[in-house]
């Protein structure tokens, strides 16, 4: 069976009976509307993570004094608590279910013994207890729930960002060209496409979408399920257009 796996970084494992604080979030965080079969355990360990489930979790835009810390918690950090929750199935709306369900998990243990820091294995994300602290509880987390990578797009590579797991909300890829543009700021920008995009079919087959004062075009390639955001004035990417768009354009601008 599939498990979702997040893992809680401690000075020393909290004085908690493990099986209690399990049986007091299945209890809490479980809904009658999740899919039967799915499940959640916990997994003590008064050892420290290997250095190796730390490669590449803290994303490059992460400002120095907040990859500070968590370096500094990593190299510190001298137990762990493991959450795993079972996908009794593959489907879409169980994944779904699945990663919310680790994340009010996430939020309860959170409350009840605060780890210095929380490695989010759906995404491969370190990140620091207060950020944990500070997503809302009302708004599902895309930044949590899809992880981006960076790309190079098209036969000229041009640097992009991807993001991975996006098909599992709105049934497309999503890919962001650059630009030139800083990446944090068109990584902000897909991510707030995305999350409108959840609510509003009609955004994902748009032709445009606006963020913090920018224009992004929207190119689609519908055969091959994906969308690509292009910062206005920007030419359109090196994917095949849809049926009866005509030929692509040319020269300096088509670059």
């Amino acid at each position: 069976m599939t498990a979702l796996v997040v893992t809680y970084l401690y000075p020393a494992l909290p004085k908690a009976h493990i099986a209690k604080l399990e049986a007091g979030l299945r209890d809490g965080c479980l809904s009658t509307e999740d899919r039967p079969g799915l499940d959640l355990r916990l997994d003590a360990d008064d050892s420290p993570l290997g250095g190796e489930a730390f490669v590449g979790t803290i994303p490059q835009d992460t400002t120095p004094a907040n990859r500070a810390a968590l370096l500094g918690i990593v190299s510190r950090h001298g137990a762990r608590i493991a959450l795993h929750v079972n996908l009794p199935d593959q489907r879409d709306a169980t994944h779904r279910q699945a990663l919310r369900l680790a994340l009010r998990a996430s939020q309860t243990l959170a409350r009840r013994h605060p780890p210095q820091a929380m490695l989010w294995g759906p995404t491969g994300l370190l990140m620091q207890r207060a950020a944990l602290d500070a997503l809302s509880p009302d708004i599902e987390p895309l930044s949590l729930f899809v992880s981006v990578m960076d790309e190079a797009t098209g036969p000229r590579r041009v640097p992009s960002l991807a993001f991975d797991g996006a098909r599992l909300w709105i049934g497309q890829d999503l890919h962001a060209r650059l630009c030139g543009m800083p990446r944090d700021v068109v990584r902000r920008a897909a991510l707030a496409f995305l999350t409108a995009a959840r609510h509003s079919p009609d955004l994902v087959r748009g032709q445009s979408f606006h963020h913090a004062g920018q224009s992004y075009r929207i190119a689609h390639a519908p055969e091959v399920n994906r969308i690509d955001l292009i910062p206005a004035a920007q030419a359109p990417l090196a994917i095949r257009p849809q049926p009866g768009t005509g030929p692509r354009p040319t020269g300096p601008s088509a670059a």
